[in-house]
């Protein structure tokens, strides 16, 4: 899925009320971005010490030509899997549930497999460096900050949390 169709889908399944700045922010068309008058969510508190993701190695030269589209494809690709990652960590460590927990595994797997195609073709890891929670691209942040406050309201919006990013996923 495409960038800019991930989040919009994201600010679909949302409902466009807590990501209206963000889907706003990510609009490139002239197509206006539905509002709402719902506030956006407080400022979230830091995550809990977290399992990391994998960290990324030196990767070689580029052997193979792709294309700049491709390039961001895979950068999207490794940081909003490492967003799945971060936030079930963080989930698990607010309500323990095993469910979050396992999943968040699953995405370290995730993360791991794009990082090495990263790798293969020599592109900069946009993760590299960063600790749970934070991120290279601003909209995916925004994402982040935004499912952490929703998943924070109780167990039941976690586990609605972890439902929305496995679908959008």
């Amino acid at each position: 899925m495409k960038r800019k169709q991930f989040l919009r889908y994201m600010g679909a399944a949302f409902g466009g009320a807590a990501l209206t700045p963000f889907l706003t922010a990510c609009n490139d068309s002239d197509d206006p971005v539905a509002t709402s008058d719902t506030t956006t969510p407080p400022a979230t508190t830091t995550p809990p010490p977290t399992a990391e993701v994998p960290p990324a190695t030196t990767p070689p030269p580029a052997t193979t030509g792709l294309s700049a589209e491709e390039i961001a494809g895979l950068k999207f690709m490794r940081e909003e899997e490492k967003l799945a990652h971060d936030v079930y960590v963080y989930l698990y460590g607010l309500w323990g549930m095993n469910i979050f927990d396992a999943i968040s595994k699953s995405e370290t797997s995730h993360t791991t497999a794009i990082l090495d195609l990263l790798n293969k073709y020599g592109i900069d890891d946009p993760a590299a460096g960063n600790p749970a929670g934070v991120f290279t691209d601003p909209a995916l942040q925004k994402l982040y900050d935004a499912l952490i406050v929703m998943g924070q309201a109780s167990l039941i919006e976690g586990l609605k949390v972890g439902a929305l990013i496995e679908e959008t996923d």
